[in-house]
């Protein structure tokens, strides 16, 4: 990228006569004032700031440079929070710390550099996980870089000591693991004269499993298990749950669980929740769901129903003697549709709304009725172009010109949300005669521009401005939840807007106004003006009688009212009481010569007057 040129030359240096830089940015007394976002406005890459007196240490001082700007928006100015500062010299390293809790060591550098080095760098290979192979019983350690180190080429004996699943029949009163070879083995010596289950204990020295059950029951199978060592499964009527005495075990491929919190069975999956180093617990699974073979919802429970909050309709079945229960979704069990517009507000649904053609939950209905979101009240953002030479000049005039552009900012305001403002100034490019069209790149919402000995034109004498503006925040609704319509692109996506400003260029009209001896000129008025009202100066005794001009580029004079004694101009044209003539007159500064219709009071002398003049 090229090097952003100025825009103001100068042939001649700088020589400061005062104890400050030129630049008022270049020094600053804290390092802390670097990035602050009040400090330092309008940062920019290679930018060099000097902090000359740190309160914190003295170490602080120096020379630094930014490399990364970064910049938040305060009171419309652009300041650098977050941004990148490199202090010049200095690179040796002054202390260092090491923190055994997060296993980091922190590095203070000369220069206000310190860095910190991962402490996994310092303890081997930094292992972060065991894997053991199912097929091949290889078990191999995964560094925290992600390499891959064997632990063992000998295959683990781990034959009955993992168990994969398994099946127990009740009625026979065996039951029948499956090992990680895959080779199945029995194991025997159950109780079978028993009609409930109540708890089961696996003791792994053993290899038996005990079931505690009450009278007669069918047999069931249960398979799939994934065993680790020391389980006891407590369990009530064909419910598990309370799952304790798991302190000190470890699962099979790795990792320690301390123990086991809980437990939540869903879709055949019984899902085991524990303390320690265990990311989503351990999966059992095999279970029926059928009523007949355990599992299932039973009659004689209880049933609850809430709103959880506002986000749900929920329902709650437990069986007899338990504490807890399924749950159930009911939020879209219940359907509202009407094709009609609504007839009255109710809550945050208006009249006329058609909120319930798409069908509506009652969640839905009650959410929108009590908690309505609002979208935010969105003020445009604004560009004026304004001058300071009024509506209208003399043609033919020589002027000097002043161009003020500003820049007001848009605003979305929600309730209970911070405003958002559309972005900040970045150009402002002028259009039109005389003036500097290059674009003044700036951050201020304002920005002048002169032209000079401007000669004023017939008609209208215009100039543009192009206003470029940033990216700015994006406007949310009272729930904080992005707000997007065709007034948010002013804030997201931005467009160059043009602002105009003109006068008109037009001749004078002049009457005896003053005295009926000489003209005297009246304000200004369009060129496209069709009435005007005339003042005209007592007569008396003098030779001279009351007249006016009107320049003949705004054309004839077809009709004169007069007032009457309540100040009303009735529509009674008085026009022959005036004689009209034409002549030239000089009316601006390049002594330019106009033609002009001349009228001439022919009547009896008369007072002041004020008449009102048509004109086609």
């Amino acid at each position: 990228m090229a090097r952003i040129t100025g825009n103001f030359v100068f042939t001649k240096n700088f020589e400061n006569l005062n104890s400050y830089p030129l630049d008022a940015r270049s020094i600053t007394q804290n390092y802390s004032d670097l990035n602050d976002g009040v400090s330092i406005p309008y940062p920019y890459s290679g930018m060099l700031v000097t902090v000359y007196a740190d309160s914190a240490s003295t170490s602080n001082n120096g020379t630094y440079v930014c490399t990364t700007p970064v910049r938040v928006v305060n009171n419309d100015k652009l300041y650098s929070q977050g941004s990148t500062w490199t202090k010049i010299g200095g690179s040796s390293l002054t202390g260092g710390t090491y923190v055994q809790s997060a296993r980091t060591l922190s590095f203070s550098g000369a220069n206000n550099n310190g860095f910190t080095v991962d402490g996994d760098l310092f303890d081997g290979y930094g292992l972060k996980q065991f894997v053991l192979d199912p097929t091949t019983l290889i078990l191999s350690a995964i560094t925290r870089n992600d390499e891959k180190i064997t632990v063992n080429l000998t295959p683990v004996n781990v034959l009955f000591n993992y168990v994969t699943g398994g099946t127990y029949d009740i009625s026979a009163g065996t039951i029948t693991f499956r090992s990680v070879s895959g080779t199945p083995f029995p194991v025997s010596g159950f109780t079978t004269g028993l009609t409930t289950t109540t708890g089961a204990t696996y003791y792994p020295s053993q290899g038996v499993i005990e079931f505690t059950k009450t009278g007669a029951a069918p047999a069931y199978s249960a398979t799939g298990f994934t065993y680790v060592n020391n389980i006891t499964v407590s369990s009530t009527t064909n419910a598990i749950s309370g799952f304790t005495n798991i302190s000190g075990t470890t699962p099979v491929f790795g990792g320690i669980i301390t123990a086991v919190t809980g437990g939540t069975y869903n879709n055949g999956n019984l899902y085991l929740s524990g303390t320690g180093l265990i990311s989503t617990g351990v999966t059992v699974t095999g279970f029926s769901t059928s009523v007949s073979s355990g599992g299932g919802i039973y009659t004689g429970g209880t049933s609850t129903a809430g709103t959880g909050a506002t986000t749900a309709i929920t329902a709650t079945s437990i069986l007899s003697a338990e504490t807890s229960g399924y749950t159930i979704d009911l939020s879209g069990a219940l359907k509202f549709t009407n094709s009609n517009s609504t007839t009255r507000t109710v809550g945050g649904i208006p009249s006329g709304s058609t909120f319930f053609q798409s069908g509506k939950t009652i969640q839905q209905i009650l959410q929108e009725i009590f908690y309505p979101v609002d979208a935010p009240a969105i003020t445009n953002a604004s560009f004026s172009l304004t001058n300071n030479a009024g509506s209208y000049r003399i043609i033919g005039n020589v002027i000097n010109v002043d161009f003020t552009a500003t820049y007001t900012s848009g605003t979305s305001v929600a309730s209970g949300q911070a405003t958002v403002r559309t972005g900040a100034m970045s150009a402002f490019t002028y259009g039109g005669e005389l003036i500097n069209t290059n674009p003044q790149y700036t951050f201020s919402n304002t920005d002048s521009e002169p032209i000079s000995n401007y000669t004023v034109s017939a008609g209208s004498n215009q100039w543009s401005c192009v206003f470029v503006y940033n990216v700015g925040g994006t406007p949310v609704d009272t729930a904080g939840n992005p707000y997007t319509s065709y007034q948010t692109l002013q804030f997201t996506s931005p467009s160059p807007s043009t602002a105009y400003t003109s006068f008109e260029g037009v001749y004078p009209i002049s009457a005896t106004s003053v005295d009926v001896s000489y003209y005297t000129q009246q304000p200004l008025t369009s060129s496209s003006d069709t009435i005007v009202d005339i003042p005209l100066k007592i007569q008396n005794n003098n030779p001279f009688k009351q007249r006016f001009i009107i320049p003949q580029l705004m054309g004839n004079v077809v009709s004169i009212y007069e007032p009457d004694p309540q100040g009303n101009y009735p529509t009674i044209n008085f026009i022959s009481k005036y004689s009209q003539t034409t002549g030239n007159f000089y009316v601006n500064s390049n002594q330019t010569s106009v033609p002009y219709y001349i009228y001439e009071y022919t009547g009896t002398t008369r007072g002041d007057i004020t008449i009102r003049v048509i004109i086609n």
